[in-house]
């Protein structure tokens, strides 16, 4: 799909776009005032949905292959990025399986010590506010996170040191990148969640053996 009022950037991988969500899309753009074929700056339209420098695009949800539409907002006008800061940042975007494996540690750390340590809030509250926040601000990259969160709430007892979490992590991004691939328990409830527990209780089972 085309992007409006922003740069075209490189995926790093074709992905199949299904008709309702090119639906979707081409209903937001004749709502918000765009068309894919022009390469003018995307107006605002009269509901204020866009501003002028938002952009419509769409994006992966990585836990079940959904492809759904989202704003992003365009680069600052005059702020030209280097060949690696480019490739980062599309990569950022695509959900690449680098930044989410990046997630997944991030997730996991983040979360661990949200809920054992400094304000010690407790796994649910630490994983839900965590996933909520990484949901809102880059949603392509939010399931991996979450995979993350689920290992993180590990108590301290089961996991009493960064190597520990770091361990698990790996396992989890073994798991994470093996669940991607495979399609496997696509469309079922708590897929990521199981998938998870079960990386998370090999690794302890192994460790005790």
């Amino acid at each position: 799909l085309a992007q409006e009022g922003g740069p075209k950037a490189s995926k790093s991988y074709s992905r199949v776009v299904p008709d309702d969500a090119i639906n979707a899309k081409a209903a937001m753009e004749a709502e918000c005032g765009t068309s894919s074929s022009s390469e003018d700056e995307v107006r605002p339209s009269a509901r204020g949905i866009l501003r002028d420098d938002q952009f419509l695009d769409d994006y992966t949800e990585l836990h079940n292959d959904h492809v759904l539409i989202r704003i992003r907002s365009a680069p600052l006008d005059g702020v030209k990025l280097g060949p690696i800061a480019a490739k980062c940042e599309a990569y950022f975007h695509d959900g690449h399986w680098t930044f989410q494996c990046l997630f997944l540690f991030a997730g996991a750390f983040l979360t661990h010590r949200y809920a054992h340590y400094g304000l010690q809030v407790g796994g649910n509250i630490a994983q839900a506010t965590l996933i909520l926040l990484c949901g809102h601000i880059a949603p392509q990259l939010a399931a991996p996170f979450g995979f993350g969160a689920y290992t993180g709430v590990l108590s301290t007892k089961l996991c009493p040191g960064p190597a520990s979490l770091a361990l698990l992590s790996l396992a989890g991004c073994i798991s994470w990148r093996t669940l991607s691939c495979t399609k496997a328990f696509l469309g079922f409830s708590g897929r990521i969640g199981f998938v998870a527990f079960l990386s998370c209780y090999i690794v302890q089972v192994a460790i005790l053996m």
